[in-house]
């Protein structure tokens, strides 16, 4: 900020396609800008005294965007932003931020010193946990106030009230706001640093299930036309910035993901953990019985539609389709019972079974109950190879692929824990035995000396798919032959909350090494990673999922402490 003393200059325009020479001679000439050309800059001229050594020039630079426009949005569809509430113009923004920007860096000094001071932490991680969250504020992310209208529609207890409606994109080639299966793993961080913003996003997804689009689309992966948007299914998406997000959902034409075996799966499974662990941190706002009523009713229907229609031979085990893929690997066929969705399945039964617990309902309590039970009996029966689950259901070589992400159901749940030892039993033993602690460790013992290990010298994570038979990475798909980086950081986690702290870190670092020092990706985290020095998707939601590793470690250290006592 200026003195009376002090010497502003201004450099309205210059031309933005040159060297930048107008700006610098002219300053280090006389220490001003030149008044001409076409760009912008400001400089700040002062005096120093003999006995001043240096002094600190405080600037700051804002822009002021209002609303924000969608093409094909209705006239009354809601774009104002979210700052707006506070602010009116940029000079606004700026004043403020002057005044306040100390006590930001006193809290973000704060907030971070716990994690950077902790000797037990790598520095590599250390790095990417802070640095992976760039996504959210780099991710095309669109974050607006709900208006007057529409806030006197929302009832008291909704999210959205208090913290708006937030999108931001899968990534910055696949332009699709908040999309369900990807996000699933993103949660992580929202639900931990943005709990408002995670439960606002989990109830416009909520109001988009029983929601029909029967304008025809084009599936070009799958072929045929089909409706865009089914009736009490979970959207792939909630639109793109070309049409209308929240009012035209399902941007992605890849597949029918109505068929999809993870989406509905994976809304249950983050609303039970949205509903554990949001609200603990929030001081005001939602209310925590309002959001389950809300995602309750959505759940059962979603659900009803799996059992209904995916379990085709009523053995409690759902099954995926044998000739497209149906889930978020979706170029990566699953045959009939698989382990990346009978995992998803019978987790979202527990999720189920505590929702109707909470709420009071004995009599889905009791079906919900009765369901796990034969799901896990029926996984169990069909997958369980002694040492892993097989891939899926098929004949040959392809059934024994060992798949990195077979946890991920688990995964969810194990996150959304507040304390670690008991907790962790009150899951594995509803789930056993398909779920119980020997039967984990054996499964990331063999992702880990084979996934890791035997790939690319253990130094760049998890590859999707390992084949023992071969020896080497599946072929059958281009999905298999990839290491997905988000992947591999909830991989990561789970060896964590497990006791395998050096797995952990080496899947985890090979990520980073890989993104950060070898391909210079930092701050564009692919989502996928090949073992001949391609990457596929730069700038992705999914590694956000790093701060599920956080969230681990603070249970496994808690558990520690409390042990002590």
């Amino acid at each position: 900020m200026a003195t009376n003393k002090d010497e502003v200059t201004l450099l309205p325009n210059f031309d933005v396609n040159g060297n930048g020479g107008v700006v610098w001679t002219s300053l280090e000439k006389n220490g001003r800008l030149p008044c001409e050309w076409e760009g912008g800059a400001v400089s700040l001229a002062f005096s120093l005294s003999r006995e001043t050594r240096f002094r600190t020039i405080e600037m700051a630079v804002a822009w002021h965007n209002p609303r924000v426009k969608f093409p094909f949005a209705s006239a009354d569809a809601n774009c104002t932003r979210r700052h707006v509430r506070w602010f009116s113009s940029a000079k606004e923004i700026i004043t403020y931020s002057l005044a306040n920007y100390a006590q930001w860096e006193s809290e973000i000094d704060a907030w971070q010193n716990p994690i950077l001071k902790d000797p037990k932490l790598p520095t590599w991680f250390k790095s990417a946990l802070f640095n992976e969250l760039y996504y959210v504020a780099d991710g095309g992310a669109v974050w607006v106030d709900c208006d007057r209208e529409m806030t006197s529609k929302l009832e008291d207890g909704d999210p959205r009230k208090e913290f708006g409606r937030f999108v931001y994109l899968e990534s910055h080639e696949y332009i699709m706001y908040n999309t369900v299966d990807v996000h699933f793993y993103a949660s992580a961080s929202f639900g931990q640093l943005w709990p408002g913003l995670e439960l606002s996003m989990m109830v416009d997804v909520a109001e988009a299930v029983p929601v029909q689009d029967k304008s025809v689309v084009w599936y070009h992966s799958s072929g045929g036309r089909l409706q865009r948007k089914y009736v009490n299914s979970v959207p792939h998406d909630l639109g793109c910035p070309g049409e209308s997000p929240w009012e035209k959902t399902n941007a992605y034409l890849s597949h029918n993901t109505a068929e999809w075996k993870d989406l509905n799966l994976k809304f249950v499974l983050e609303s039970y953990r949205a509903y554990s662990t949001c609200f603990p941190s929030l001081e005001q706002g939602p209310n925590q019985a309002w959001f389950l009523a809300k995602v309750w009713p959505m759940c059962l229907s979603v659900m009803r539609k799996a059992e209904d229609h995916w379990d085709k031979d009523k053995d409690g085990m759902i099954e995926n389709d044998p000739h497209h893929p149906d889930q978020t690997y979706d170029m990566w066929v699953m045959d009939g019972p698989s382990a990346y969705c009978g995992i998803l399945w019978v987790c979202s039964l527990f999720s189920m079974w505590k929702m109707a617990g909470v709420i009071g309902d004995e009599e889905e309590s009791s079906k919900y109950a009765a369901l796990m039970s034969k799901a896990v009996g029926a996984l169990d029966a069909q997958l369980w190879n002694g040492s892993y689950y097989d891939f899926d259901s098929s004949s040959g070589d392809r059934r024994r692929t060992i798949i990195a992400d077979q946890l991920s159901g688990l995964w969810s749940l194990l996150i959304g824990l507040e304390s670690w030892d008991r907790a962790s039993v009150a899951i594995e033993a509803p789930l056993s035995p398909a779920l119980n602690r020997s039967r984990i460790a054996s499964i990331l013992k063999t992702v880990f000396e084979n996934n890791v290990e035997k790939w690319m010298g253990g130094e760049m994570g998890a590859v999707n798919g390992f084949s023992p038979v071969s020896g080497r990475p599946d072929i059958t798909a281009a999905q298999a032959e990839e290491t997905w980086t988000g992947v591999n950081y909830a991989l990561a986690s789970i060896m964590l909350l497990y006791g395998m702290d050096r797995e952990a870190f080496q899947t985890a670092k090979g990520i980073y090494t890989t993104v950060y020092d070898k391909s210079g990706l930092g701050f564009q985290t692919p989502e996928a990673l090949t073992a001949d020095k391609y990457y596929r998707a730069p700038g992705y939601m999914r590694p956000l999922s790093i701060w599920s590793m956080h969230t681990a470690y603070c249970l496994r250290s808690q558990a520690k402490e409390e042990a002590k006592d």
